[in-house]
Formats: C-alpha cells, sequence, structure tokens
C-alpha cells in the first residue's frame, strides 16, 4: 500500500511542476494546465491520506523547518515568474532580429494602424494548411499588436461555403476582406502593402481624385514603357486615389480634380490653357504638381513665378551618382528640406536629366515658398548645353552654380480673406519628370517622393510616409516529428531535468 502511494505522490509532485510549468508560458490559462494541476492535487492528497503517520511524522521533525524553507524560495521563485509573465504577456515588446526586418511594419503602416479609431475585421477565406495561412497570421497579429482594434478571423471556404456567399469570394479572389462598422472591402495581395492599402481605402471618408493632363506630350498614365507613368498611376490608385486624365485645352477642369499633375510636356501651354490652371489654382484653392525637363519651354514658366518659383535654364551634373551605378547626369539627391512631405525622409532619390528649381529672392506676401530636396555638394548647375551633347562637362566658375542644387520646391498660399484651417493653394514643382516613370519609380525613394507630394496637395499629410517594401522572410521549416521533439522537450523534457536534479540532490542529502 505504501508503495502505491509513493508512486501517487512522484506522480502528484511531477506533475505538479508540468502544470505550473504550463500554466507560466501560456499566455491565457486553458483547460490543459488546469487539469494536470487537479489531477496532481488528487494524487498528492491521496499520498498523503495513504501514508499519514510518515506525513505527520516528517512535519514534526526539525529537518522540515530547513525543508519548509527552501520550500518557501520555490514559492517565491515560481511566484516572481509568474508575476514577470503576467507582465511579459500583458504588456509585450517585440525585437525584429530578422535580416530583412520582415516583422517590422512601415511607417505608413503604423500611421494608418493609429488613426484607426474603431473596431476593424479582416476575414481570410483560406484553409487551415493552405501557404498563405501562417504568413498572413503573422501579418495579422502584427497589425493587431499595434491597434487592438484590428481583428481578424480565418475561414475555411470549404467548411462554411454560406459566408464565402455572403461575401462574394471566389476561388480567383481576392480572398481578404476588411469590414468596419459601415464599410467593406476586398484586399487581393496577400502582404503588407495589399493590407495596409485596404485599410487606407476602408476609413478614408472623403474619395479624392487627381487629373494628369495630356495634349502636350506629357508621360501617359496607361503606358508600360520604361518612359510610362503605369506604375505612378496604380500606386496612387492602391493608396485610394483615383485617377483620370484631362485635356485642359478643350476639357473644363472638372469639380472633383483634388489636384492636377503635370509630368513632362514637350509642347508649349497655349495661354488661354495657362490661365484655366491658373484660374483653378486661385478660384478653387486649387492644388498642382509639375514636372519639368531642361531646356523645355513650356509656357508655365510665368505663372510658377508668380508664386515664387525660379526655373533655371541649366542642367544637374553630379559626378557623386557613378558611385550608385548611375551616369553624372543623373544627380543624386540626399538632402531633403524641413516639410511634410519629406519629414522623416531619409532614402537616396535619383533624377535624370534634371534642371534646377528655386525659390526666388522675395517671397511673394502670403506665400511658403520651400525646397524639399537638393542635390550633393559634388554637383554643380551646368549652364553650357553645347558641352553636355559633346560629353566634355566641367565646372566653370562663374558661369555655373555649385551644389547643392534646389531640385524640388513646395509652395502654400492662403487666400487673403481665409480663415483659419480653410484650405490653400498647395503646390509642388519638381526639375525633372523621368524620376517617376516606369523605370526609375522602383529606385530607392523615388517613388516614396512623388507619392508623398500627392498626399500632401491632396491635403492626405496623415499618409506621408516611407510605404512598405517586398521583403522575403528567412523561416526555419520543421518535419511534423521534429516539431514534436521541440514540443516534448521544452514543455515536458526542461521540467522533468529539473524535477530530476531536486529528486537526486535530496537523496544525497539525506545519506549525508
Amino acid at each position: 500500500m505504501n508503495r502505491i502511494g509513493n508512486i501517487l505522490g512522484v506522480v502528484g509532485l511531477f506533475g505538479l511542476v508540468i502544470g505550473m510549468f504550463l500554466l507560466l508560458i501560456q499566455p491565457e490559462i486553458n483547460a490543459v494546465p488546469i487539469v494536470v494541476l487537479s489531477a496532481s492535487a488528487l494524487f498528492i492528497i491521496a499520498y498523503v491520506i495513504i501514508n499519514f503517520k510518515d506525513v505527520k511524522g516528517f512535519f514534526s521533525a526539525r529537518s522540515t523547518r530547513y525543508g519548509t524553507n527552501m520550500v518557501i524560495t520555490i514559492l517565491v521563485m515560481i511566484g516572481i515568474i509568474a508575476i514577470i509573465n503576467y507582465i511579459v504577456v500583458r504588456h509585450p515588446y517585440k525585437i525584429d532580429l530578422n535580416q530583412d526586418k520582415i516583422y517590422t511594419l512601415s511607417d505608413q503602416t503604423l500611421k494608418v494602424l493609429k488613426n484607426i479609431k474603431s473596431e476593424i475585421r479582416a476575414y481570410a477565406f483560406y484553409p487551415p494548411d493552405a501557404p498563405e495561412t501562417e504568413k498572413l497570421r503573422d501579418l495579422f497579429e502584427n497589425y493587431k499588436y499595434y491597434n487592438s482594434l484590428f481583428t481578424y478571423e480565418f475561414i475555411d471556404p470549404v467548411k462554411n461555403p454560406e459566408k464565402v456567399n455572403a461575401f462574394g469570394i471566389t476561388s480567383t479572389g481576392p480572398r481578404i476582406v476588411l469590414k468596419s462598422a459601415d464599410k467593406e472591402t476586398k484586399v487581393k495581395d496577400t502582404n503588407e502593402e495589399g493590407l495596409t492599402n485596404g485599410l487606407i481605402a476602408i476609413t478614408k471618408a472623403e474619395k479624392k481624385k487627381v487629373y494628369f493632363i495630356t495634349g502636350h506630350g506629357e508621360w501617359d498614365i496607361d503606358s508600360k514603357e520604361e518612359t510610362g507613368y503605369a506604375l505612378t498611376a496604380e500606386s496612387i490608385k492602391k493608396e485610394g486615389i483615383e485617377v483620370g486624365k484631362l485635356n485642359v485645352g478643350i476639357e473644363q477642369i472638372p469639380q472633383d480634380a483634388s489636384a492636377l499633375i503635370i509630368a513632362g510636356p514637350k509642347k508649349m501651354y497655349l495661354p488661354e490653357e495657362v490661365k484655366a490652371i491658373s484660374n483653378y489654382l486661385t478660384e478653387r484653392m486649387g492644388r498642382l504638381i509639375v514636372m519639368l525637363e531642361p531646356e523645355i519651354k513650356t509656357g508655365l514658366e510665368g505663372m510658377l513665378l508668380e508664386y515664387g518659383v525660379n526655373l533655371g535654364n541649366d542642367f544637374i551634373v553630379d559626378p557623386m551618382s557613378r558611385a550608385f551605378g548611375m551616369g553624372a547626369s543623373i544627380p543624386l539627391v540626399a538632402q531633403y528640406g524641413d516639410h511634410e512631405i519629406t519629414k522623416g525622409f531619409d532614402s537616396a532619390t535619383f533624377f535624370p536629366t534634371a534642371r534646377s528649381v528655386t525659390p526666388v529672392k522675395t517671397t511673394p506676401p502670403g506665400m511658403s515658398v520651400k525646397t524639399i530636396a537638393s542635390t550633393t555638394p559634388s554637383s554643380w548647375a551646368e549652364t553650357d548645353f553645347e558641352s553636355i551633347k559633346r560629353g566634355e562637362v566641367s565646372f566653370n566658375e562663374g558661369s555655373d552654380t555649385k551644389g547643392p542644387i534646389s531640385i524640388a520646391v513646395a509652395i502654400s498660399k492662403k487666400h487673403a480673406s481665409a480663415s483659419e484651417g480653410s484650405p490653400d493653394i498647395r503646390i509642388v514643382v519638381f526639375g525633372d519628370s523621368e524620376f517617376a516613370n516606369n523605370k526609375f519609380r522602383p529606385y530607392s525613394g523615388n517613388g516614396d517622393l512623388f507619392n508623398n507630394a500627392v498626399n500632401w496637395v491632396s491635403q492626405r499629410e496623415d499618409l506621408i510616409s516611407i510605404r512598405p517594401k517586398k521583403r522575403a522572410a528567412s523561416r526555419v521549416f520543421l518535419t511534423q516529428k521534429e516539431a514534436n521533439i521541440v514540443k516534448y522537450v521544452t514543455m515536458i523534457g526542461i521540467p522533468l531535468i529539473f524535477f530530476a536534479g531536486a529528486v537526486v540532490l535530496t537523496v544525497n542529502r539525506r545519506k549525508k
């Protein structure tokens, strides 16, 4: 009988250790540790009943006092571990040690999550064994970590056909649905960029639309050639801004125009067209982005001068660009002004065949004209276009301007009778248009800089940021057998080692 009691006692103590360990490592209490602890308690009670005389004698002995001290010490240590676990679970802190920072959300995503004020739930229609499920779960958890109002649910489309039909999900996608109290949108891409753009679409109440002006040889937003603007147009759309085309020579500027974009015109604007754009700015507190190439006269020079912008008749050269695999005719920009467009912006940008764009010395009253991007000190503004054509470029003191050279400016102007908080005229002028085309847009920060300018003129300052980049995860793939080994070694093996060590120590002390 005593032998059975001893076995029950050992099993009870071992179960008690396992149960406490499970209770400490799990973020939420569930049935498993409770069952283990309850069963262990019953075994220990049975041991006490069967060996009551021995237990009574044990607690009456002098050595028990020393044993009691050891038990108290163990309980204190367990209590400390429990408190630490409680703090860590309820106030978690993450450190991304991955080389590509795949678990670090972009600046844009963090801004979007910060602005979520009501619950948004993501429904992902993927079975448990789908390759997208694990990746999405990690991404969803990361979003939830920064804002608990973001929640998610995985739905197996095979087992839940009624929900598939209710949300209009098809096998070809999209298979992610974001739903708020009054809005719903579908997300096609299973990455951070796609999910964040979906959140932007569902949280922005006011629709914005920008128009690319055509009719003067501007870059085509439908073209997928290197010189086209298809990538730029698509990127703007993903951020919840509609895109359209407009020929101001034959069409009136629509009332829904949040901004106009002039991307690399090669022909002169007619005076009537310039007047239409100017009236849009002054009468409707309009917004405008202008991107102009060197040597090309567009008829816009006078209007821009009225807004404090001087367009240089020059060509920026930067020998430092060769260190980045670029030609000297593609100046590097790594200096940015103190402005909302470039706040926190630290990515290099490249501007193929650019001209200088500088604020005038005396800014018109009620107007702010700021340089937002400048080339490096090794650059200069070359005025001898013939030497450029011959490929014999060199800095000439007196005729050329030494860098840094202002290559982009931002203008804002309040109406004379405007009240606090009312809309203002906003203009951004770049001395290059090719930096945002299909070829150069993906280079470093080119795309981010242009999109930031679009968001600023559209009065969406909360979306000015560094956008998500495509990053590959470094993962360890385990077989089911290997996963089980890791699981049982950590959950049972390690506690068993500590328990065995305690038993050996106790036996040795009794022998002495």
